[in-house]
């Protein structure tokens, strides 16, 4: 006879134990039907000695089907932590950058209580995305794990008792990814509120910008108005203190260039009037002794009157005098800190 290994070619449909066969002690044969329900493919890797077996030998679990390891790919599969959270964390980053831009801003404007919650901001988003990429990390790293448990079976045949204890532990990694993402989920959540804080400060902080702005520019219409140039005020221009612009606005607003010059031509005007009642007096006493020093006294007066006079009538020389006090009364704007 021919010594053949493996199956038996052809087919017999009524069991006809046709095929004589010269065995050797110790062989075993497997019935035609538990080829069939087991396949080729495990007999061959069985013959080849392609399997494991325990190191103590024996029977293992006599009666129990063992399982083909190939089978459980589908169920690995599925346990696998495939509906992690798609993060982006790029938002945190254009976050940071706006702050960090705004931040800088303030500082150098002298708005120190704005630089330092903008600071404080930056602070908690590169926290919360330090903690998010430690989480995701944890995560991945856990996964690689199932993965790798999954590897570890690949091709093996399992008992019963070996299958319980794989679907335990495969259970396990399983309930560890489950609290990874559900970390995770956690973790977004309190990114995502910090986003809203943050988008919520900045635009406090452009709204902020925004009232500095409009109240520089009332202080330059009001400087313009007085004739003065902003830039005799060191740091007005640069600066983005509001509560500091606000006062000193406050400050301008009292002084007003026609007031100053009806100010002045109030003045001139009783001065004139005292001149006149002298003036009356000396030339009572001209008329009355023709003297020459009651006429040279009477002359200087009506000299003095005819000059402050003119001065009343010219607007030129009053906004002039009124300017020159409008000067001496404006207020000084100071840099750092805040105004008590």
């Amino acid at each position: 006879f021919e010594r053949k290994n493996g199956k038996i070619a052809g087919y017999d449909p009524f069991d006809s134990d046709d095929v004589p066969a010269l065995l050797t002690r110790g062989e075993f044969v497997i019935k035609r039907d538990a080829v069939a329900h087991y396949g080729e493919d495990l007999l061959y890797a069985l013959n080849n000695k392609m399997l494991p077996k325990f190191a103590t030998g024996g029977l293992i679990e006599q009666g129990h089907p063992q399982i083909r390891a190939q089978n459980l790919e589908s169920t690995i599969n599925d346990m696998q932590s495939d509906n992690s959270p798609d993060i982006d964390l790029s938002k945190i980053d254009d976050l940071i950058d706006q702050l960090k831009q705004l931040a800088d801003s303030l500082k150098k404007g002298g708005a120190d209580d704005e630089s330092n919650i903008a600071l404080n901001l930056i602070s908690s988003l590169k926290d919360e995305k330090t903690k998010i990429t430690s989480k995701i990390k944890t995560e991945k790293a856990d996964q690689n794990k199932l993965l790798d448990y999954k590897d570890s079976v690949k091709g093996k045949v399992l008992t019963e008792t070996e299958l319980k204890n794989y679907n335990f532990n495969l259970g396990q990694k399983k309930n560890i990814l489950d609290t990874d993402n559900k970390a995770i989920s956690e973790a977004v959540k309190e990114k995502d509120k910090l986003i809203k804080k943050a988008d919520e400060k900045i635009k406090a902080i452009n709204d902020y910008l925004t009232k500095v702005q409009n109240i520089k520019d009332k202080i330059n219409d009001k400087l313009s108005d007085i004739g003065v140039d902003s830039s005799k005020f060191k740091g007005l221009d640069n600066s983005l203190d509001l509560k500091r612009l606000e006062t000193f606005f406050n400050s301008l607003k009292s002084l007003n260039l026609d007031n100053f010059k009806n100010e002045i031509k109030k003045n001139l005007e009783n001065q004139m009037k005292a001149l006149q009642i002298d003036y009356n007096q000396k030339a009572r006493v001209y008329f009355t002794t023709q003297g020459d020093l009651g006429g040279n006294a009477y002359g200087r007066d009506a000299r003095e009157i005819e000059a402050l006079g003119n001065e009343i009538k010219d607007d030129n020389y009053l906004e002039t005098r009124a300017k020159k006090i409008l000067l001496s009364k404006l207020p000084k704007f100071q840099t750092g800190g805040l105004l008590q």
